[in-house]
């Protein structure tokens, strides 16, 4: 509901009220608080639990307990203000009792670590690589790299910037079409992107940004675009398997609106548990006849980091 929201009218799209208004919808107005407040106490918990197993903070398990209770009241309020047993039943089996047995087998680190620097690190050299393409090597620059698959296109280094002397520029050329394809049929396809974070084109996650799992991670990026619809993905690759393909991360939002005019823009996506590394793709995918269109894209000023609640 809150993704139908966004695409009805994404300049005026706003998460919280959003969210308040798709509770409301579902369960009614007086569900709205006690919803939320299961959300806020089931994720302070949970990235408590995750911080203290690799000995970034502390754990107090009374504390902890107590969160937990909050967490089981709110949802039975939640229950009640619903008048849905079946609600009251899922949030049982599906989030209280799973948390309830995570917390009472839940061990915390031995001894306290320093927490790693927020953002991304490069597995060599543990600094963010060229977010604002001034780093050229070989007429390349370095960190990034395009992906084409069927459909053409080339990536250069533009001196229409945001700031600094360069942007990174993707000219998409031609569409993929074939006649009577197993796949599209005889519909115009386009499958590009830039990608940030590694120079393999997605085929390996050797060189690729260092992340931990479990994990929400936040995307700033200042881009402009001739093409109104720029597609924003994350690819990720599992521990051990950095050699491999990289898999799609989930992330929001995934579609952009794109004007000709430079903008910034935020988004944040979420890495599985196995996932050690990953690279952030700005492209273009779809149909031409549902609106996807060859064109050129310009980013700037990339920017990752782990999610701060205060940044919101």
């Amino acid at each position: 509901m809150t993704y139908a929201d966004y695409l009805w009218n994404p300049a005026a799209y706003d998460e919280d009220r959003s969210l308040r208004h798709a509770i409301a919808l579902c369960w009614g107005e007086e569900a709205v608080e006690p919803a939320l407040e299961v959300q806020q106490r089931v994720l302070e918990l949970a990235k408590w639990m995750y911080e203290s197993e690799r000995g970034w903070t502390t754990f107090d398990a009374q504390r902890a307990q107590a969160v937990r209770q909050q967490a089981e009241q709110a949802a039975a309020r939640l229950a009640r203000a619903a008048k849905s047993p079946e609600l009251e039943k899922q949030l049982k089996s599906r989030i209280l009792v799973p948390l309830r047995n995570r917390l009472a087998q839940f061990r915390p680190a031995a001894k306290l670590i320093a927490r790693p620097a927020g953002g991304l690190e490069h597995p060599l050299t543990k600094t963010t690589i060229n977010p604002s393409v001034e780093e050229i090597v070989a007429g390349k620059p370095v960190g990034w790299s395009l992906e084409e698959s069927g459909s053409s296109a080339k990536m250069s280094v533009s001196d229409d910037d945001h700031s600094g002397k360069h942007s990174l520029c993707l000219e998409a050329t031609h569409c993929y079409q074939k006649k009577d394809s197993p796949r599209h049929g005889d519909r115009k396809y386009i499958n590009l992107a830039l990608i940030h974070g590694t120079e393999s084109g997605g085929k390996s996650g050797e060189d690729a940004y260092r992340v931990e799992g479990d994990q929400r991670y936040q995307c700033t990026f200042w881009m402009k675009s001739t093409a109104p619809l720029v597609a924003l993905r994350f690819m990720g690759w599992k521990v051990g398997q950095i050699d491999k393909e990289g898999s799609k991360l989930r992330g929001y939002p995934p579609i952009i609106q794109a004007t000709n005019e430079w903008k910034q823009y935020t988004a944040t996506f979420y890495t599985q548990s196995p996932t050690d590394r990953c690279a952030v793709l700005f492209g273009l995918y779809g149909y031409e006849d549902e609106g996807v269109r060859l064109g050129k894209i310009w980013v700037d000023d990339v920017k990752v980091k782990a999610f701060d609640a205060t940044d919101r």
